[in-house]
């Protein structure tokens, strides 16, 4: 090989390896950035199943945001409408609106849901996504623990898998699992969700839920979800 040829194969070999070695990832904050009035609405399919039997529910659900604190806390008024119920080849109009206030950290931790048991709240937070206060880069992972007053003890653990559209919503898609750690029978989720890079609220989620208790005899039941931001 001529000196020639080693310079030439040394500076393209150097040119591969910059090309290919690491990057500088772009960050981004994925804390929920809303004021007074603010409004998202969803579409919501959940599916019911206890090996007995399976309910599927559709509705829209909306959500305003009706107070904003100096630190970001927030309170959120949620709405469920429209509700229909699928039990085999039964279709059911549930008319009656749903309303339910609860008081969120900008991170998406839930402060109180408002007027309710915590024991009765278990679905919200293992499905709860709770975000760093600081940016995050695709690939990053964390997690966090909490324990609601009077509820059973929850951890979370997240992935940043990477910026991705859901809908017309510019997002960050996030992989998260969750379980209940203290007491017997624990409520599991496991799913996605996507993040707005704009308001850093829910755009989509798709999340399997286990072990919710359902109806008077609190049966294990396996709960399907999905949200699409609409609006």
């Amino acid at each position: 090989m001529t000196r020639l040829t080693t310079i030439l194969f040394a500076t393209s070999l150097a040119a591969v390896v910059a090309h290919a070695g690491p990057r500088n990832q772009e960050s981004h904050s994925l804390l929920i950035k809303v004021q007074p009035g603010d409004m998202a609405r969803y579409s919501v399919k959940m599916v019911f199943a206890d090996g007995a039997q399976k309910i599927e529910m559709t509705g829209m659900a909306q959500d305003r945001v009706t107070k904003v604190e100096s630190d970001g806390t927030f309170t959120n008024e949620h709405v469920l409408a429209g509700v229909r119920l699928k039990i085999q080849d039964q279709e059911i109009d549930v008319t009656d609106e749903k309303r339910q206030t609860s008081i969120f950290k900008n991170t998406g931790e839930i402060v109180e849901i408002v007027g309710t048991n915590p024991g009765d709240n278990r679905f919200a937070y293992v499905t709860s996504i709770v975000v760093p206060t600081t940016p995050v880069k695709d690939g990053e992972t964390w997690a966090r623990e909490f324990a609601p007053k009077g509820g059973k003890a929850v951890k979370l653990e997240f992935q940043a898998v990477g910026q991705e559209k859901a809908g017309s919503h510019d997002a960050v898609k996030v992989k998260f699992k969750s379980s209940e750690t203290s007491g017997g029978k624990p409520v599991k989720a496991e799913g996605h969700a996507w993040i707005s890079l704009k308001d850093g609220r829910l755009a989509r989620m798709q999340a399997t839920v286990e072990g919710v208790p359902m109806g008077q005899e609190g049966r294990p039941t396996t709960v399907t979800v999905t949200l699409e931001r609409v609006q």
